[in-house]
This record gives C-alpha cells, structure tokens and sequence, in this order.
C-alpha cells in the first residue's frame, strides 16, 4: 500500500439483517388440542410462532363464538411455553361478518395485529370487472374496522378462475385505494 495515499475511510457499519420469522399453521396441528400441545409441537418442528386457527368446531383451536374467553387462554397458555401468536386465521369476510368485531377485539387485546382474511369467488356468469368494484366499499368498510384494533386483515390468495386474486391484479384493483397498514394479502404460492 502507498504510504502516501490518504487513509480508506472505516466502513459504514451494516443495517442488522432481520432474522426472518416462520410461523406454524395450526390447522396442520388440530389433532392437538391444549397450548401446551401445540407448543411443544411448534417448538419441535423448529419454528418462530404460531397462526393460530379461530374457526368454527373442529376447523379451528379457538371457537369465534367463544373468542373473548377462550382465545386469551389459549394465546396465553402458549406464550407461557414460549410461542408467540403472530397472527389467526378466522372466518372473516367482511365488516359484518359474524363475531368479527368480537374477534379483532379480542386478538388485538393480546398483541396480535395480522389475521388471514377472506376469500372471495367470482360469479363466473357474470362480468367481473363490475363483481370487482363492488368488492371496494367491502373492503374500505373492513380497513376501517381494522384501522380502529390496530390489526391488518391479509387477504389469503387461491388459485382458480373463480378465486378473487387468483389472478393477482384483480386484487391489486380492489386494494389499491386502501391504507396498506390495514389490509393487504398473504401470498400463497
């Protein structure tokens, strides 16, 4: 090296690399059916967290229609065994859908901001750029009830010529006009 030469300036420390977070599906874990199961599950298997399914019966760990009671138990019971809730899956659809302020309420009272929302069919006998538009005051009515329990509902992609989504830019089209904090989508490839 030329001694000469003016000196390199120190390197600008690196941004820290965010440890990407990888999340169970509860649904594959229903067989299972206390916190302290399905966190020994999760915890075996090597992942982040949990989506935890708040569905009807035996679709779900968590009933909707017991959501205030139930869903704090179960959400505590596997924070205590060290798996964190990130996220549920429900039956919302839209503002009005049953027990959906019950639920938001209730998840957003645990800390838990992101639920898998959805899905809408097209009715393939019709056009569907109008089916389209009227899917937009849908989904500005649900931001708003988002926007009031700080929860972002994500938009669960199917593929299929009826699946609202399949095709990505139809979706795009209807949350486009829309506060990203409040609904967006969860991509399944």
């Amino acid at each position: 090296q030329n001694a000469d030469a003016p000196a390199a300036a120190p390197a600008a420390s690196a941004a820290p690399v965010k440890k990407l977070l990888v999340d169970a599906y509860s649904r594959h874990l229903l067989w299972l059916k206390t916190p302290e199961e399905v966190a020994d599950a999760v915890i075996e298997m090597g992942f982040d967290g949990l989506d935890l399914t708040v569905r009807p019966g035996a679709q779900g760990h968590v009933d909707p229609e017991r959501v205030t009671t139930d869903l704090p138990v179960f959400v505590n019971g596997l924070k205590a065994a060290g798996v964190p809730v990130h996220s549920i899956t429900c039956p919302i659809a839209d503002a009005d859908s049953p027990n959906a302020e019950r639920i938001l309420d209730a998840a957003s009272k645990l800390g838990i901001k992101h639920y898998w929302w959805g899905t809408y069919r097209y009715d393939l006998t019709k056009p569907v750029l109008p089916q389209i538009d009227a899917l937009k005051p849908r989904v500005a009515r649900l931001a708003r009830l988002n926007a009031k329990y700080g929860m972002k509902a994500m938009y669960h992609t199917y593929s299929g010529p009826g699946t609202v989504g399949s095709a990505v830019w139809d979706l795009l089209e209807v949350l486009r006009e829309n506060d990203p904090r409040w609904v967006s989508f969860h991509w399944d490839t």
